[in-house]
């Protein structure tokens, strides 16, 4: 998945692909480099070391978020509950839960294949609490299909649920919105959404 303000670094498709044979991973996370507005370039580090597992919840922090920089074996994409998703915000959370639920070998390097450019103006940047919280309602609910098909995975779900509060802590701290209105629906939004999914940590606290 490159955006299209992104690029690939030459000879990466390549590389990886043979990584992925010689180790005989289903799944491949790499770093990536970050290009701000001024074409200044500094590595991200979202990889620290190499190393290859068959260890679900150790991959879950760095394999969740963007599809960026993974490489996932076809055969995991089939069928996915992911596609049918209509959202804006966390979609690629649905992708990597699925994913990493079917992944047999994983592994990460530290080597980067990508650059990133830092857009001011995407929707990462731009969103809005309540935009963001709306999504919210859709993911978890996916979430809860996923759940109910493996329940032996709690143990994975019960951590990925802290990184959505992480998450949405994160957007009600440093959103930039003072609109009343705004402040009102935020509150509106994340009672219901914290009396519909009591799964969030915290939730109370998040109220």
């Amino acid at each position: 998945n490159v955006d299209a303000d992104d690029w690939i670094l030459p000879g990466a498709l390549q590389t990886l692909y043979q990584r992925c044979e010689k180790e005989q991973a289903d799944i491949l996370v790499f770093d990536i480099t970050r290009m701000d507005q001024e074409g200044n370039l500094t590595p991200a580090r979202l990889t620290q070391g190499d190393f290859f597992t068959s260890d679900k919840e150790r991959m879950i922090k760095v394999f969740l978020g963007s599809t960026c920089n993974k490489v996932v074996r076809r055969e995991l994409t089939k069928d996915l509950l992911y596609s049918k998703a209509e959202v804006n915000h966390t979609e690629d959370v649905l992708f990597a839960i699925e994913i990493l639920l079917r992944a047999g070998k994983m592994g990460q390097i530290t080597q980067s294949f990508y650059i990133y450019t830092v857009n001011l103006q995407s929707i990462t940047r731009t969103t809005t609490p309540t935009s963001y919280i709306s999504s919210q309602f859709v993911i978890l609910k996916h979430m809860r299909e996923l759940r109910q098909k493996h329940p032996d995975y709690a143990a994975i779900f019960n951590r990925i649920y802290q990184q959505l509060t992480n998450w949405l802590l994160e957007v009600l701290c440093f959103s930039k919105s003072n609109s009343k209105e705004e402040k009102l629906k935020t509150a509106e939004l994340l009672h219901h959404l914290t009396n519909d999914f009591p799964e969030i940590e915290d939730s109370r606290a998040i109220s």
